[in-house]
């Protein structure tokens, strides 16, 4: 009898009643963060790949040696306008974005995969500015059975050699008692599968021939990143971040630290106030280690006051750096003059591809 004057039906967000005639909804809040928190951790284990969602890459199952450059393009053209908002020319470039993806395409050294390799890359940068310019390394290991993770310190970061930017490939132990050893080993055992490498996501073909490692460095406090963008062996401008706020500060600056007013990706929240002391140095280095290539990233890390050499990056954001306002992607990529590079490395000969770098 009572349910013929009072009714109560839930759908997703609300509950809905019905008192005697009249209708009314209440939002379900508490069951709204459930289902919030739901899909965060439905997403959380697609990105952190414990579910092995890379195992489906169309580039390494299709067949990896034999994927054409008609799809090679297909498949970037793709991810650039869907990243960007607007559709690449990869037969005459102009921006910077678009030289980043043809040289994807069309140009190789093989110097970069040594430096792209996290293992091989502290041998190179030893080899260019001496000893103590890189994170100190604590070991490393073909597979996750031959670590003796009770030989490590109680804080350390664990990585692989062959993987990108973010956070994949990549776990810092701060507390080690306090980790799930089985879930590490877990999670690099399909890390350091080939289809894990980058080349398969992205197409960057210095990361194609990297042997795949675990390697284990000391967990050093960052107070500041330092990324030098280089072109033919000259800095550019640089991006400051600080690493110890919320809230990072940051600022966009070229090699005699006067402001760039453009930015990448994000628009700055805090500018950093002053030049840090060290902004020199980290230029002289970087002129050092960009003299080889048409274009290189150079990223620093500081830590109690000294720097190191994080890695060198040659296609930052894979090739989709977003770049605003956009006219600064047509004026950065005025400094990647492809007809400079060295044609030993390109990799067709095609009259077009020739054409580009002036042949």
């Amino acid at each position: 009898m009572f349910n013929i004057f009072v009714n109560l039906k839930k759908d997703e967000l609300y509950y809905n009643f019905r008192i005697f005639s009249k209708n009314f909804r209440i939002f379900r809040i508490f069951d709204f963060f459930k289902i919030i928190n739901n899909i965060n951790e439905h997403l959380k284990l697609c990105t952190s790949r414990t579910e092995s969602a890379s195992r489906g890459n169309l580039f390494f199952w299709k067949n990896r040696n034999k994927f054409t450059q008609k799809e090679k393009i297909w498949y970037i053209s793709q991810q650039f306008y869907e990243r960007l908002g607007y559709f690449p020319d990869l037969v005459n470039p102009k921006t910077f974005n678009e030289k980043l993806n043809w040289m994807k395409l069309h140009y190789y050294n093989p110097l970069e995969t040594r430096c792209i390799d996290k293992y091989e890359f502290k041998n190179y940068i030893k080899e260019k500015l001496g000893d103590g310019y890189t994170i100190p390394l604590l070991g490393v290991w073909d597979s996750v059975d031959e670590i003796d993770f009770d030989r490590l310190p109680e804080k350390f970061v664990i990585k692989t050699n062959h993987g990108g930017g973010g956070q994949e490939g990549i776990y810092v132990v701060n507390e080690k008692f306090k980790e799930n050893i089985n879930k590490i080993k877990y999670l690099f055992n399909d890390w350091l599968q080939p289809w894990n490498n980058v080349y398969y996501s992205s197409i960057l073909p210095g990361y194609q021939n990297i042997k795949p490692k675990i390697i284990v460095e000391n967990n050093n406090t960052i107070s500041m990143e330092c990324r030098v963008y280089c072109f033919h062996g000259e800095v550019k401008f640089v991006l400051l971040k600080e690493a110890y706020e919320l809230y990072n500060r940051t600022r966009l600056v070229d090699k005699n630290f006067n402001d760039i007013l453009f930015y990448i990706r994000h628009k700055p929240y805090k500018l950093i106030n002053k030049k840090p002391y060290y902004f020199e140095e980290i230029v002289r280095l970087s002129e050092i280690l960009s003299k080889e290539f048409p274009f290189v990233r150079v990223d620093f890390m500081i830590s109690e006051n000294k720097i190191y050499v994080g890695e060198l990056t040659f296609t930052p954001a894979g090739g989709y750096n977003i770049i605003k306002p956009v006219d600064w992607d047509y004026k950065i990529g005025e400094w990647l003059d492809l007809t400079k590079l060295n044609r030993d490395y390109l990799t067709d000969n095609d009259p077009k591809t020739l054409k580009v770098v002036g042949g």
